[in-house]
């Protein structure tokens, strides 16, 4: 199975160091209020679980895996979410 590499350099608004070049703003998922994070230099967007269920979004399985580098370590995920009304 093919693996793709992505990368994103925060998962909280608490990991933002002052000044950090990024975007946040609460924003409408499926008519639920949500707080996005818009990290520039993420290769990929990324949801929580939790918060993918608390709007009402369902995963697919996706063609390939992806391995994930993040702050906290590397995450891989074959799950993925396509059309997520904003």
């Amino acid at each position: 199975m093919q693996v793709r590499q992505g990368k994103i350099d925060f998962t909280t608004l608490a990991e933002l160091p002052e000044g950090a070049p990024i975007m946040t703003g609460t924003f409408s998922i499926n008519h639920k209020p949500t707080v996005i994070l818009f990290d520039s230099g993420a290769t990929l967007s990324f949801i929580s679980d939790k918060c993918a269920a608390r709007v009402g979004l369902e995963s697919s399985q996706a063609t390939a895996q992806y391995m994930i580098t993040t702050p906290g370590g590397k995450i891989v995920s074959n799950q993925i979410l396509r059309l997520v009304p904003i």
